[in-house]
């Protein structure tokens, strides 16, 4: 359970970073993706494959967003994906140590 919680903060860095709508960047409150990370959350827990998880990080963005709104490609979210599993991947080996 302490790898979720890990997670959950390795997810919301990257995408909080990112800003993908560009609403923190707006003054938004922290928790503006919320909703969004935790759906992003439970797909990168039980997932190491890069193109797996940078897909659903593109339809939970569109499903909250719309196309209109949220308006990078599915190769865009790929960047993202691989920087989530990769931190994962090491704070896993870190764990195990």
């Amino acid at each position: 359970m302490k790898l979720l919680k890990i997670l959950e903060q390795i997810v919301k860095k990257h995408i909080d970073k990112w800003d993908p709508i560009g609403l923190l960047e707006m003054g938004a409150p922290n928790n503006e993706y919320d909703i969004e990370i935790a759906e992003i959350v439970r797909i990168a827990y039980r997932t190491n494959k890069v193109d797996e998880l940078s897909e659903h990080i593109y339809k939970t963005f569109i499903k909250y967003f719309g196309s209109e709104t949220f308006i990078y490609s599915l190769a865009q979210t790929k960047k993202i994906a691989e920087n989530i599993i990769s931190e994962k991947m090491k704070t896993s080996l870190s764990q195990m140590e």
